[in-house]
């Protein structure tokens, strides 16, 4: 067998790493999470740029390719945030399923959206990152939010937790 010209180069390859990938990731994942803010297309572009430094600098380091994508994710995902949707739908969900029917999913939306649409300071106290809400100021007023909630369902004429 003879083989032709070794040396040839492939065409119309994409370049590696290619930026489109942490782009693609960070914006599937914000409309997986239902983020409700619009995402900043230069802001999210900055995020992966910021992602794929961070891969090469870790590789450049002698991490492995693993390890240098868990970095990479970790940039790509910092100040981010918690989705304010999923945040009230776990609330929702593990505090108030006998309070409203939740049952479907398209009562799950419902109640989430009018909540989110409703309760203006559903989230006062809570620092927004780029995106969403801090984690950690979450796990700290989650109470005062579940409290704002019940209050909510009150002036509904609903017997808020049960």
């Amino acid at each position: 067998m003879q083989h032709t010209n070794l040396n040839m180069k492939i065409k119309n390859l994409p370049p590696y790493p290619s930026l489109d990938r942490y782009i693609l990731c960070l914006l599937n994942y914000m409309e997986e999470h239902k983020f409700p803010k619009t995402p900043d297309y230069s802001e999210v572009d900055q995020q992966a740029d910021r992602a794929i430094d961070a891969f090469c600098e870790a590789r450049l380091n002698g991490k492995s390719v693993c390890a240098a994508s868990e970095t990479a994710t970790q940039i790509l995902f910092e100040n981010i945030g918690e989705s304010e949707y999923e945040v009230v739908e776990k609330i929702l969900t593990e505090n108030f399923s006998f309070t409203v029917d939740l049952t479907e999913d398209e009562w799950v939306d419902y109640w989430v959206n009018r909540i989110l649409e409703d309760v203006p300071d559903l989230f006062d106290g809570c620092e927004f990152l780029s995106y969403g809400i801090s984690a950690a100021d979450i796990d700290i007023m989650n109470d005062e939010i579940i409290g704002r909630i019940t209050n909510y369902f009150e002036t509904l004429g609903f017997n808020g937790i049960q």
